[in-house]
């Protein structure tokens, strides 16, 4: 046995960062397409007190010797775990190392984060600089933006994987001899072949280019997937998509078909999920394994393989999985050898690498709480299907004042449909409860609102003292206040039952057939009282077509209006205007002012039929003028008495008759009295003709007879 250790002339060697020395006994390493690849290491030391903080986050490399001028196999990472395995012999100690690649860090970090308009190539490399990780190099994959992405309650690594696995990205790595690469692919072009080769089938040998052991398993798969997804914008068009296998070796039926929902088409856009799932069953339809003996084969790249010796045709295969396994006791123990195997699991490259099992999509199991945010000094924000944009409370990543907020979240309604609704916004600040359709975290919708110390409720809804309230309590916006709001709530208290509406301003009620309110008894004692501080009130009934009624009725009690300062007007168009009262008085005081009665074209009438028509004039005159017809007076079975303080006069032309105190006067060109004429004079008679003409006329016998008859 040696008294020294030595990396030269040995199959394994390993170099470290550290500034401890370490010779390799045996090795493990593990690495696959989609997978870390992880290398166990067991190591010799003369320092017996090597610690774990002397190596862990160090890096390290594993060669493996490929023979004379042929480069080494490398296995470069960093150091993530150590372990002390004891006395080797009677001066070293041995010690267990793993290395992994520098993006297993990202296993190390967890978030609930939310990523809007980027590609997974871009999401993937952030979190990589991030993470203090290699960025990837991304040979080809899907690039276009995805609108929303969660990550939620996942590590760093697993949602990245994830991404990747949903756009059929696999990744492996390449080793140098200080460093390692990411390569990210989608397609088999993106697998570089490996040059050595062509690697043979055969058995019983353990030369380089030997392939022992092969096997080759085929095995049925689905004729057909199909999924389907839900679109939240569009939920009557579920976007459906079917693939068929491309496999014809083995009989596939159609009718052999996967069926996927949610098939995740509507938050992918960069995938075609039924493609992606038929491809990982395709890729699983013929593995061949088979033992190796070059440390140069690679999880990731391709070989050829002549599967028969007597026939120099070869295959491709893609490799998907290699472990490596090596052991070194040269300079250890007297008599040591060393050797190295490796098992190999291959695909052909005739379709599609995709990874055998996608990372589970992590599901919300309840509701989380969001912010409702939008642009500065803005309260309301909105699109045309009533969305608003939300920050989640633990999302560390956007401001409190959230500006640049791209995602629109629907908001769940009490009712909601083609046929109509009810619909409430949520506004900017206010705390919503979010759901997530299917669970999925890229699905959220809000499906309610919460009150909180934050935000208690109302002043129409003081709590607890009026906890028999219930109703609506909006705010005008934008720049109103407490008490700029539209109000409607129930009050359901005992003896105080109640039910308010308040319009902040306008209130326009549209009733298209028949409106009935009926007040039995209340604090009014059956009164209804409307008050209209200020503007205008307008009842408009019917339509020019269809027409309509306006009938109020008062079974019992007061019917009363009262304009305290302004007009009272009454405007009908077209049509009749009656007052029928039934028993009682109908009374029209003017205080101050006039009294109009103007009718443009028609009767006025005024019937009385039992009982007095008095139209008294306290002061003032009264004034009856036709401009054109005639005014008749008629008392059919009664007397016309006028009386007059001064004077009454009748004019026509020049003609007239006045009555006054001095006498009654009577002026015309003409003096007619068509009938006979008896004339008594209790007094005294004086008749002057001022004209130079008398004449007095009778058809038969004229009498003068008087006491004394004087003729000039």
């Amino acid at each position: 046995m040696s008294v020294e250790l030595s990396q030269e002339p040995r199959l394994l060697a390993i170099s470290t960062s550290t500034d401890k020395t370490f010779v390799l006994r045996r090795f493990e390493a593990v690495e696959a397409i989609s997978r870390l690849f992880l290398v166990q290491a067991e190591v010799l030391s003369l320092d017996h007190g090597v610690k774990a903080a002397d190596v862990i986050g160090h890096t390290a490399t594993v060669s493996v010797a490929r023979g004379l001028g042929e480069q080494p196999r490398y296995f470069n990472g960093v150091i993530s775990a150590f372990r002390r395995i004891g006395r080797f012999g009677t001066r070293w100690s041995a010690y267990g190392i793993e290395i992994v690649p520098s993006f297993w860090h990202l296993t190390r970090k967890s978030n609930c984060r939310v990523f809007q308009n980027q590609s997974v190539p871009a999401i993937v490399k952030k979190l990589a600089s991030e993470g203090g990780a290699g960025v990837p190099s991304f040979m080809s994959a899907p690039d276009t933006p995805r609108k929303y992405c969660m990550q939620y309650n996942e590590t760093d690594f697993d949602f990245c994987q994830r991404l990747m696995d949903e756009t059929g990205c696999g990744y492996y790595f390449l080793h140098g001899e200080n460093d390692h690469t990411m390569l990210v692919a989608s397609s088999a072009a993106d697998f570089q072949p490996i040059s050595a080769g062509p690697y043979k089938v055969m058995s019983g040998t353990s030369h380089w280019d030997a392939l022992t052991g092969f096997s080759l398993r085929t095995g049925q798969q689905p004729g057909a997937v199909r999924t389907v997804d839900y679109d939240q914008i569009k939920p009557s068009n579920l976007p459906d998509s079917t693939t068929t296998t491309i496999l014809t070796e083995v009989q596939n039926d159609a009718s052999y078909e996967m069926f996927v929902w949610p098939g995740g088409q509507h938050t992918k856009p960069d995938a075609d999920p039924s493609l992606y799932i038929m491809q990982t069953f395709e890729a699983e339809a013929d593995i061949a394994r088979a033992t190796g003996h070059d440390p140069a084969l690679v999880a990731g790249c391709k070989i050829d393989v002549q599967l028969d010796p007597n026939d120099p045709a070869t295959k491709t295969f893609i490799l998907t999985r290699v472990v490596h396994s090596g052991f070194d006791e040269t300079h250890i123990t007297d008599g040591a050898g060393a050797g190295y195997s490796c098992a190999i699991t291959m695909m052909p490259d005739d379709r599609p690498f995709r990874p055998p099992a996608p990372r589970p999509r992590p599901v919300v199991p309840g509701l989380q709480s969001a912010v409702v945010v939008g642009p500065r000094g803005e309260e309301i924000l909105t699109d045309k299907y009533g969305r608003v944009k939300i920050r989640f409370l633990w999302d560390r990543h956007w401001p409190k004042d959230e500006t640049a907020c791209e995602i629109w979240v629907r908001v769940a309604q009490p009712y909601a449909g083609k046929w109509g609704g009810a619909f409430f916004l949520p506004r900017i600040g206010d705390e919503v409860l979010v759901g997530f359709v299917d669970g999925d975290p890229d699905k959220p919708i809000i499906v309610g609102s919460l009150y909180s110390d934050d935000a208690p409720p109302p002043g129409s809804f003081p709590m607890p003292s009026k906890k028999e309230r219930s109703g609506f309590h909006t705010r005008s916006s934008k720049g109103g206040g407490a008490n700029n709001a539209n109000i409607l709530y129930f009050d359901d208290k005992k003896g105080s039952e109640e039910v308010y509406l308040q319009a902040e301003k306008n209130m326009n009620v549209l009733v298209k057939n028949a409106r009935t309110e009926t007040i039995n008894v209340g604090n009014f004692d059956g009164d209804d009282t409307y008050l209209l501080r200020k503007g205008d009130k307008i009842v408009s009934v019917g339509t020019a077509e269809d027409g309509g009624d306006f009938f109020t009725n008062v079974t019992k009690g007061d019917y009363v209006r009262m304009v305290q300062e302004g007009d009272d007007f009454v405007d009908i168009a077209k049509g009749d205007r009656q007052i029928t009262i039934g028993e009682g008085d109908h009374s029209t005081f003017v205080s101050k002012g006039d009294h109009v009665l103007v009718v443009n074209q028609g009767d006025n009438e005024v019937i009385v039929e039992q009982g007095d028509h008095i139209v008294q004039v306290d002061q003032g005159d009264s004034t009856q003028t036709v401009s054109l017809g005639n005014i008749t007076i008629n008392a059919g079975a009664g007397k016309i008495e006028m009386s007059a303080g001064q004077s009454i006069e009748l004019k026509v032309g020049a003609s007239s008759v006045k009555i006054d105190h001095s006498g009654v006067t009577i002026k015309g060109m003409s003096v007619k009295i068509d009938a006979s004429l008896s004339f008594e004079a209790k007094a005294g008679l004086s008749a002057k003709v001022g004209g130079t003409f008398t004449n007095v006329e009778g058809n038969a016998i004229t009498t003068i007879k008087g006491g004394f008859v004087l003729i000039n």
